[in-house]
């Protein structure tokens, strides 16, 4: 689930590639992990929801 614009330069005119828009299956269980372990059930159903929505 990577965006499109993970090899844009950072900055307009720049040779920099260190673009973070993206997102990796692996890290969303460690962001859904650690809001259940905090007790922030409505943010992990939220994020959930999210990652459901954009990989359709």
């Amino acid at each position: 689930m990577a965006a499109s614009t993970t090899s844009l330069p950072e900055h307009p005119g720049t040779g920099r590639k260190w673009d973070y828009r993206f997102c990796w299956v692996r890290d969303s269980y460690y962001v859904m992990t650690a809001l259940s372990h905090i007790g922030h059930f409505e943010e992990m159903e939220k994020y959930a929801s999210y990652i459901a929505n954009i990989t359709q």
